[in-house]
């Protein structure tokens, strides 16, 4: 499993967001899994998602978790739906609505890498 966070983590630094996608049934995950949550394969390959798509949901934070997060408030949780068909959550700024188009970036919260949602 280990393995798969590190990949992960890896493209969020260069700046891409990975998901899996399963060769067997064609399902793709956001959730990082050594095997296809639709149907058991472990024929799971990675694919980059284009970073495109539309606030689901949303709640704007007002108060840091941790010190690094205290020049970022206030600032949105969002739940995104990508174009690929997968929905994640990502950070955004507090003034996003559902069903505003965004572009996911990534960016350095001191040693992780975050996603973020910006406006299109």
């Amino acid at each position: 499993m280990q393995a798969l966070i590190d990949h992960y983590r890896a493209e969020l630094r260069a700046g891409r967001l990975a998901f899996q996608h399963c060769k067997q049934c064609g399902r793709s995950q956001a959730f990082l899994r050594p095997f296809c949550a639709d149907c058991g394969s472990d024929r799971v390959t990675w694919r980059i998602a284009g970073g495109r798509g539309t606030v689901a949901s949303l709640s704007v934070v007002h108060r840091a978790p941790t010190p690094e997060f205290r020049d970022r408030i206030p600032y949105a949780i969002l739940l995104v739906d990508l174009e690929e068909g997968l929905r994640v959550m990502t950070h955004g700024q507090p003034d996003l609505s559902i069903g505003c188009p965004v572009r996911l970036t990534t960016h350095a919260l001191g040693e992780q890498y975050l996603l973020w949602g910006d406006p299109l």
